[in-house]
């Protein structure tokens, strides 16, 4: 943690209370909060979202986004599938979107920006909560109940439901583009002092009316342990399986992903260190029955690995050296 004023980037965050007044439904909507983002809406269904201009559905490309440490960053199209994210909104402890390359710290695709997205920890959500929304495009409820497990843990469980109406026609035919699904999952945390584990999933299911079967569905499941070494020093493991599969306009992709990482942060004296390393496979597929388009092979795994160590030293109280 440090002030936003300090941070060596362009940084704004849509903090916890910004979420809880805003009038969002859905997670795009919300990221029209962030000033250094550029938030288009394509259809009842799609968003491109980019930041440093350049928007549009084929140009909203190389920004990274994670949700709780877990890259929904599609490799496949080099951009992000916002209709494939519905997490509950009431859920979320802020969004940190970074307006500039953010590689070293956040992983690979970060050439436009990160968009950081944190959810509340499962102590933080205890009891019951229901929500719902109703005008004439979008009917939209939620629920969530959180439950302690000891004097140690707490558990979350969450379900999203939305069904939002077509957009008006403009200029162009009209089409089709009602959107509607369900997002559910978990969350279990335990604390015990200098050791904090985190187990979360989701699984999600969507349609869209455009054309019979069209929808996306998908699962995912994040494991995270870190230990305090000391008040100055904590490493953090990290593991997550993400799979999901989107059919739309006669065009099926898939995209499997399994990440493991490690990261070490500690300061001693004026060094501030973070260094980290990580492995990411994933399996694609895209199948193209719409036009001759086609990928050869049609399915195939891909592997990244990186490491990583930045040293922000302390020169003065008003200068510092990142290297």
């Amino acid at each position: 943690a440090q002030p936003i004023a300090e941070a060596p980037a362009a940084v704004y965050v849509i903090t916890q209370e910004e979420i809880a007044r805003s009038p969002a439904t859905s997670l795009p909507q919300l990221l029209r909060h962030a000033p250094n983002l550029q938030v288009q809406r394509i259809d009842a269904r799609q968003y491109a979202i980019s930041a440093r201009g350049f928007n549009g559905y084929e140009t909203a490309n190389k920004l990274l986004a994670r949700i709780d440490g877990r890259s929904i960053y599609s490799t496949l199209a080099s951009q992000i599938f916002w209709e494939l994210h519905n997490p509950l909104l009431e859920d979320l402890q802020r969004i940190e979107v970074v307006s500039g390359p953010g590689g070293t710290l956040y992983g690979p695709n970060a050439v436009n920006g990160v968009i950081n997205i944190t959810s509340k920890a499962a102590f933080d959500t205890q009891g019951g909560l229901i929500r719902g929304t109703a005008g004439a495009s979008e009917r939209t409820a939620g629920v969530r109940y959180g439950v302690p497990i000891g004097s140690d843990g707490a558990i979350r469980v969450y379900g999203n439901f939305f069904d939002r109406g077509g957009l008006p026609a403009g200029a162009a035919g009209d089409v089709d583009d009602d959107y509607s699904g369900l997002q559910g999952g978990f969350r279990m945390d335990f604390d015990a002092g200098g050791d904090r584990f985190t187990l979360q999933g989701d699984i999600f299911d969507t349609e869209t009316d455009l054309v019979d079967g069209d929808g996306e569905r998908g699962y995912n499941l994040l494991a995270r342990w870190t230990h305090d070494f000391s008040s100055d020093t904590a490493l953090q493991l990290q593991a997550y399986y993400d799979d999901y599969r989107r059919r739309y306009l006669l065009v099926t992709d898939a995209l499997e992903t399994f990440d493991v990482e490690a990261q070490l942060n500690t300061r001693t004296g004026a060094h501030r260190l973070v260094g980290g390393t990580g492995a990411r496979t994933t399996r694609d597929l895209f199948d193209n029955d719409l036009n001759p388009f086609v990928l050869t092979p049609e399915s195939k795994r891909l592997w990244i690995f990186n490491a990583f160590v930045q040293d922000e030293i302390t020169l003065n109280p008003e200068l510092d050296l990142i290297l």
